[in-house]
């Protein structure tokens, strides 16, 4: 039964490791083009009033320059287009920069996202200064950046509204710098990576903030939807907040510009389909879009590289100046410009400089013999001086002439191709989500043909969506194969439409598709540990022993029994009036998993994946804890003797009732985190010893095997006989000899010893997981320890406190004290419904996780006390 247990979940983890192999490896190499400086970077930090030095005083404003520009600047005589940068998720300050000259210019504000620098706006503003000074207009951007102490703003949401307000007494600081102009600016363009971009269009929800202050906002893989890992309700509160402004005030927000570009296949950390803008489909003025799709970029970037990719920031900073209006010399106020100028440079880009004014239709007077009418359905022309152009572009148009520069007198191929749309759309069923991507369904294309659709039929679950394309082409040494990696970022947004793939082929090849699903399952793994407790406390319950972790596991952590509960109540509530009844009970919406929200008919397979993934990544990771301990409690052993007395301690000693107090002050006075930190080293440690204890009464038994009259036989090992006074023992030829009590150990001491470490070792690892959760708010709190010593806001901390009283009480309790509770019974029946509960409400709100853990816990407590 164990051996095939530990198969069965050794071929799970080795499929979950192939799926995190193809998250993190399995993409296209980065096709990126680095920036370089010209000349030394610098950032001049702006002085801003002191009361939000005193308010803020782990923040900054600075202002980017470089060279004798960056000399100039000094004097803050600024004159000049400000543009604020918001830098993201763990990137360098050597990704960014910026320089003024004394001419007329754009504010640029660069915001930064979690864990980023405010020495990132380096890249956006290096491409600045080398295109102002290659310009006869004679304007630049004033590149200004925040610094937010590379604060983890993806995991902790506590400081989320801290840095909205400091962003908005920072425009308004910008915007004083240029308050002896004849022609001030009145708004800052603001450039946000990652978090930064939600904190951007937080601004719009503060009370006193004037919309006009920012008209264009460009977001670079910000993740819109939601956040990427719900760890605290701060988190999740804030990101309500913003979206539901932005969706109520939609009217009033219309004549904002917003632009925002996702990464594309090689940025895992955000994944695209969380960078779409969550606004109406009519609202002409927001924008979302995949780095892949923007011209003359065409690649895909990760979540760091988006900042100093040079194809994407030429775009980004074209794009400022060619919004620059000529008279005011600022970013224009017409929205529709606006708009306009992103389109050229984001999804067309007809390769020409923008031009405002309406394309013109050239009219040839030109003899009819002078054109060579083209009767074959398809046409192939070498020349030097060709370009690729689609014809059907242009219906109603009798003849079209295609004019190509050839400076570096290479040779261009030109293919026309005239056919029936319909021809050319092939259909065909994906694989389903079991398939691991060895099912492959092939499509056979027109061998000639240039263009195809291809239709995927039956595709419901979009989340995670991998296309491989296999390229057969004949060449001079015989075939090559070529794989094309592709990922829709986004779900469709109806059951009814179908999910097409466009290929732009070449002739004489044949191709292949393939479909791949991954996804992330924590809350499975909780519920798996959890449904394990349930076993162990089941067991004491009813033979009046415990099994170990990996044993309970495989018995009761079952999917079937968890899945169908949560697919009733999904079905259940979709009623109208229970749906109704639901609200008016003020209970909180079910975590609806993100693949059943399409629909799909694999919906409840992906489930049941996840749900066996979740068990094998439980099942294998509180073996190697086990196995840690084991290893670690050998030296330590010979160093440290500990009691083979499996309790260590009285419930509600003085030293339990001052280490909780000491703890919770801990929690109240400085962080949560740190207080759940030091409560479970503390149980670690007590682990440990009784890992400790277990080996050392299994070595003075000398592992001698039970038998059924209560003795233990083996030489040299002392036996005592149920409750009696007779001792004797087994000397090493098989004969009785006399034991004196110092040596007398009884069986029962190890069987009690091991039961203890059995459920104290799941109980750590329960508590293992609000410890993970709350790490966030901790890094936050150590690296703002020498600006505050109290974690202000603290998500973790009325939780943290029942978790640590529970567990001091746990520390000194031992299967002896579970097995004679009155709550024993009520405890063991209410972790199948805690574990239903999780899945439910815990999905999309992984706080929650730890709240539930907390509940088990004190049942736990109370039935040591009860």
């Amino acid at each position: 039964m164990k051996l095939s247990a530990a198969t069965f979940y050794a071929l799970l983890a080795g499929l979950f490791a192939i799926a995190i192999r193809d998250v993190l490896f399995e993409y296209e190499e980065n096709g990126c083009s680095m920036t370089y400086m010209f000349e030394y970077p610098e950032y001049q930090r702006i002085r801003l009033p002191k009361r939000l030095q005193r308010q803020y005083p782990s923040y900054g404003l600075y202002l980017y320059g470089e060279g004798i520009y960056a000399e100039e600047n000094k004097k803050l005589k600024l004159t000049g287009i400000p543009v604020l940068f918001l830098p993201g998720n763990a990137g360098s300050y050597k990704q960014g920069k910026g320089c003024l000259l004394k001419l007329t210019g754009i504010p640029v504000l660069f915001l930064p996202g979690n864990a980023g620098s405010y020495k990132q706006a380096r890249s956006l503003g290096s491409v600045a200064l080398r295109k102002a000074e290659n310009m006869d207009s004679r304007f630049h951007l004033n590149v200004f950046t925040v610094n937010f102490n590379e604060e983890l703003v993806a995991l902790y949401g506590g400081s989320l509204q801290r840095q909205t307000k400091f962003i908005h007494e920072c425009i308004r600081a910008i915007l004083k710098l240029y308050k002896d102009q004849a022609a001030p600016p009145s708004s800052v363009a603001v450039v946000g990576h990652s978090m930064g971009g939600i904190v951007a269009r937080a601004l719009f929800t503060l009370p006193k903030f004037n919309h006009r202050l920012i008209s264009l906002i460009i977001t670079q893989a910000t993740p819109h939807q939601g956040p990427v890992l719900p760890l605290d309700s701060d988190l999740l509160d804030f990101y309500a907040t913003v979206n539901q402004h932005w969706s109520e005030r939609a009217q009033e927000l219309r004549n904002v510009t917003v632009l925002s570009v996702g990464g594309g296949f090689r940025d895992y950390q955000v994944r695209s389909g969380l960078t779409a803008l969550p606004c109406p489909s009519d609202d002409p003025n927001k924008l979302s879009l995949v780095s892949t799709a923007v011209p003359r970029t065409w690649v895909s970037t990760d979540h760091l590289s988006i900042v100093w990719c040079k194809e994407l920031v030429l775009a980004t900073v074209r794009t400022f100046f060619d919004l620059v209006d000529p008279d005011t010399k600022q970013i224009t106020e017409d929205p529709e410009k606006r708009m306009a100028v992103i389109r050229h440079h984001f999804v067309r880009h007809p390769v020409k400089i923008y031009d405002d004014t309406e394309d013109n239709v050239i009219t040839f007077s030109v003899p009819l013999e002078v054109w060579t009418k083209v009767l074959a359905p398809r046409l192939s022309y070498t020349s030097p001086k060709v370009l690729t152009l689609k014809l059907d572009d242009y219906p109603s148009f009798s003849h079209i002439v295609v004019s190509a520069s050839n400076t570096n007198a290479k040779q261009f191929s030109i293919d026309c191709e005239f056919f029936n749309e319909d021809s050319r759309i092939v259909s065909t069923p994906v694989t389903h989500v079991l398939s691991f991507g060895v099912t492959v369904s092939e499509v056979v294309l027109h061998p000639t043909g240039l263009i195809h659709n291809i239709q995927l039929q039956d595709f419901h679950q979009c989340f995670e969506f991998h296309t491989v394309t296999s390229v057969f082409c004949p060449v001079s040494s015989g075939s090559s194969v070529t794989q094309i990696s592709a990922r829709l970022h986004s779900r469709r947004p109806d059951n009814t439409s179908t999910a097409s793939l466009q290929l732009h082929t070449s002739p004489g090849c044949r191709y292949t598709i393939l479909r791949f699903h991954g996804s992330c399952l924590p809350v499975y793994i909780a519920v798996s540990i959890l449904l394990t407790y349930e076993g162990q406390l089941h067991s004491l319950l009813t033979t009046g022993h415990t099994v170990e972790l990996g044993k309970a596991l495989s018995a009761s952590a079952k999917p079937y029994r968890v899945m169908p509960v949560i697919n009733i109540l999904l079905y259940l509530l979709s009623v109208g009036w229970l749906q109704a009844g639901w609200s008016a009970l003020s209970l909180p919406p079910l975590d609806v998993p993100p693949l059943s929200e399409e629909g799909g008919d694999w919906s409840p397979l992906v489930s049941l994946l996840l749900f066996m993934f979740g068990s094998a990544i439980a099942y294998w990771g509180s073996a190697l804890l086990g196995l840690s301990l084991s290893l670690l409690s050998i030296p330590l052993s010979a160093i440290h003797r500990p009691s083979t007395s499996p309790s260590s301690g009285r419930l509600g000693s003085r030293g339990q009732i001052s280490l909780m107090v000491f703890l919770v002050v801990i929690c109240w006075t400085t962080c949560g985190a740190l207080a759940l930190i030091i409560t479970y080293l503390i149980y670690l440690y007590k682990v440990l010893r009784l890992q400790m204890s277990e080996r050392i009464l299994k070595h003075v038994l000398n592992l001698a095997p039970r038998q059924s009259s209560g003795r233990a036989a083996g030489p040299g090992v002392c036996v005592k006989e149920g409750g009696g006074g007779a001792v004797e023992a087994l000397g090493p030829e098989g004969s009785a000899v006399s034991c004196n009590g110092s040596d007398l150990v009884s069986v029962s001491v190890l069987e009690d010893t091991s039961e203890d470490l059995y459920l104290h070792l799941t109980l750590l690892t329960l508590l293992t997981l609000p410890v993970l959760l709350s790490a966030p708010s901790f890094i936050y709190w150590t690296k703002n320890l020498r600006y505050s010593l109290h974690l202000d806001p603290d998500p973790c901390w009325p939780v943290a406190i029942v978790l640590v009283i529970s567990a001091v009480l746990l520390m000194s309790s031992s299967t002896a004290s579970i097995r004679t509770s009155k709550l024993l019974k009520t405890s063991a029946r209410l972790q199948f419904p805690v574990s239903i509960a999780m899945v439910a409400f815990a999905l999309l709100h992984l706080y929650r996780v730890a709240h539930f853990i907390a509940l088990t816990l004190s049942l736990h407590a109370l039935s040591c006390l009860i």
